[in-house]
């Protein structure tokens, strides 16, 4: 992977807002919230039949924002936004990206991309917990979901233009060693997933998908570094010698993934309203903080998946507790 910047530029403009604008209904989202119209040229030049005036597509552009606020908020159901979506093209079906992932020489630790990402965001310790780790930013999160909130943001675009604070700091001085670039890029690389964990043997685990995803993006075989819970979300990197999970959140259980699925989905017809090639995994690499976030608050209200245990935010400490994070 040589592309380091982002497909989606955050508006330098809403970048210094002041005071963050909470009003679209996910209160953990920061700028990723704040109101964002796009550009008639982006529909004229990527939709597939462009047939809508410029004044047209500002205003179904308006209608979409409303009612995905409206949504967010609980005011309006889910599907209030696909008469807009559809007249602005935004409704296609998934498009997956089929190239190959890359392949790390060596394997890197979470707290390492942590630290790359926080060397070029230094203020990554009080924006990443919230946007992260929605509710239990505010229950006295232990440091390794601090930790983890810290390396998840690192891959998202946060600095002008499009850029991610771990590619900024693969690319400047003093450049990082070969081996930990590498495996820096694969994990950049990499969709985050939820998965199901099954067959552990305390060292390695089998992973099942439980969200759509490209079957190059699949392990090839029993994955290492995946904690001991019955879930996980998480990036499956290739090395030559086994998959390994990075930034891996566990869960004591699976959301229900058709939740999931839907946030996902409204998040990919927004940004696409920005560049309508987005990929789904794209959408996974750039927005995984979405990804996180969301299977917490399905966990928090105890949404879990038909058969899984009874989730709720004590059990989802607990977890985090028996995995070792203090």
């Amino acid at each position: 992977m040589t592309r380091l910047h982002a497909h989606i530029e955050v508006d330098r403009d809403a970048e210094h807002t002041w005071p963050v604008d909470r009003g679209v209904g996910d209160p953990w989202a920061q700028d990723e919230g704040l109101d964002d119209p796009a550009r008639p040229a982006d529909y004229q030049r990527h939709a597939l039949k462009p047939v809508l005036r410029d004044d047209e597509v500002r205003a179904w552009d308006a209608q979409f924002r409303a009612a995905y606020r409206a949504v967010l908020r609980g005011e309006a159901p889910w599907g209030a936004t696909e008469a807009a979506a559809h007249a602005l093209e935004l409704d296609l079906p998934l498009r997956h990206d089929p190239r190959p992932l890359h392949v790390a020489p060596a394997e890197i630790d979470d707290a390492v991309l942590a630290d790359l990402s926080e060397n070029w965001l230094p203020s990554m310790g009080m924006l990443a917990p919230e946007r992260v780790l929605g509710p239990f930013a505010l229950l006295g999160p232990p440091d390794g979901a601090r930790l983890l909130a810290a390396g998840v943001m690192g891959t998202t675009p946060m600095i002008p233009p499009a850029i991610r604070p771990l590619g900024r700091a693969l690319r400047s001085e003093p450049v990082p060693p070969l081996a930990v670039r590498g495996a820096a890029l694969a994990v950049l690389r990499a969709p985050a997933l939820l998965w199901a964990v099954e067959a552990h043997d305390g060292e390695t685990a089998v992973l099942r998908p439980l969200l759509p995803v490209h079957r190059v993006c699949l392990p090839r075989g029993r994955v290492r570094g995946v904690p001991q819970a019955p879930a996980v979300v998480g990036r499956v990197m290739h090395t030559a010698a086994a998959p390994r999970l990075n930034l891996s959140l566990p869960l004591p259980a699976a959301p229900a993934p058709q939740l999931v699925h839907r946030r996902l989905w409204l998040e990919l017809q927004r940004l696409r309203r920005h560049d309508r090639r987005l990929t789904w995994e794209d959408l996974l690499r750039d927005r995984s903080e979405v990804l996180y976030r969301c299977t917490l608050e399905a966990l928090f209200l105890d949404k879990v998946a038909p058969g899984q245990p009874a989730a709720g935010p004590a059990a989802v400490l607990s977890t985090w507790a028996g995995c070792g994070w203090a």
